[in-house]
C-alpha cells in the first residue's frame, strides 16, 4: 500500500441536479425495484449510469505528451471491450470526461454527475502518466468511476475486519484525511444502487486493504486488471444489443 493513492468520494453538487441528469441520459437510472439490469436496495436509489452506445469524449486540461495520450486512450478502450461504450479524444472542452494530471490527487465524478461540472472545471483527477508502474490500473480505477461504479469495498456484503482506530491512523498519518474522511470513503456502504453482482475483492474498484489494517485477519492487494465480474458488470449495464434495453432505442 506504500505507492497507493486513494480516491475520495465525490458527491454531486446538487443531488436534486444529479437525479435529473441520471434520468434524463439514461432512464434505467430510475428507481424501478423490478430492474433487470441493476438492482435497487432502497426507495430513492437510483444509478448514474451513461445511456448505453454513447460516445464519451476526453479532454486533458493540461499539456499531455501526444504519446501518453494514446496510452491514455488505450486503457479507456479497456473499459469499451466490455462496456458497449467508445471513448473519443476530444480537443474542446465541452467533453463529458475532462482530465486534469497537474495534480497529486485521484478522482472521477461518478457517471452523469460529470454533466454538472463547469465546462472549465475537470471531471477526473490522474496524478500518474503512463510512465508510472501504478497509471493503468488507477486510471481503469477512475474510469469506473466515470462509467457509473462505486468503489467495490462499498459493497453491501463487503464485511471486512477493520480495526477502525487503526484506519483512523493511517489516513491521517498518509492522507491527512479526518474521521469524517475515512467513514465516507472506507466505512460506509454504498447507498445507490449497485449491479447485482457478489462482493469481488479482486475488483479494479476495490481499495488495497494491508493485513495491518485488519490485525492481519484480511487483506487485499493493489488489484490491477479488470476482474471477471468487473466485465460482467459493464456488459450488463452497457449491453451492446438495443433491444436489451428498448427504452433506448432511436
Amino acid at each position: 500500500m506504500d505507492n497507493f493513492k486513494p480516491c475520495a468520494t465525490l458527491p454531486a453538487p446538487d443531488p436534486n441536479a444529479s437525479y435529473n441528469a441520471a434520468i434524463t441520459e439514461n432512464p434505467i437510472n430510475a428507481p424501478t425495484p423490478s430492474s433487470s439490469l441493476c438492482k435497487k436496495r432502497a426507495v430513492g436509489d437510483y444509478t448514474k449510469f451513461w445511456r448505453a452506445g454513447r460516445t464519451l469524449n476526453v479532454y486533458f486540461i493540461d499539456p499531455v505528451q501526444a504519446d501518453d495520450k494514446i496510452e491514455f486512450m488505450k486503457v479507456f478502450d479497456k473499459w469499451s471491450e466490455h462496456a458497449h461504450l467508445k471513448f473519443k479524444l476530444a480537443t474542446h472542452n465541452a467533453a463529458e470526461i475532462r482530465i486534469k494530471t497537474n495534480t497529486e490527487e485521484n478522482f472521477s465524478y461518478l457517471g452523469t454527475d460529470a454533466l454538472l461540472i463547469d465546462k472549465t472545471e475537470p471531471t477526473m483527477l490522474i496524478s500518474l502518466l503512463p510512465a508510472n508502474e501504478h497509471f493503468e490500473c488507477t486510471l481503469l480505477h477512475e474510469i469506473g468511476h466515470a462509467i457509473g461504479f462505486y468503489h467495490e469495498h462499498a459493497h453491501r456484503d463487503a464485511d471486512i475486519p477493520w480495526n477502525e482506530p487503526k484506519v483512523y491512523e493511517y489516513y491521517k498519518k498518509h492522507f491527512n484525511w479526518d474521521k469524517s474522511d475515512v467513514d465516507t470513503n472506507i466505512f460506509s456502504r454504498a447507498d445507490g444502487a449497485v449491479v447485482d453482482t457478489e462482493y469481488d475483492k479482486t475488483s479494479i474498484m476495490h481499495y488495497p486493504v494491508s493485513a495491518t489494517l485488519t490485525d492481519g485477519k484480511w487483506e487485499v492487494g493493489i488489484n490491477t486488471e479488470l476482474s471477471a465480474k468487473d466485465k460482467y458488470a459493464a456488459n450488463k449495464c452497457y449491453p451492446a444489443t438495443p433491444d436489451d434495453v428498448p427504452w433506448q432505442k432511436t
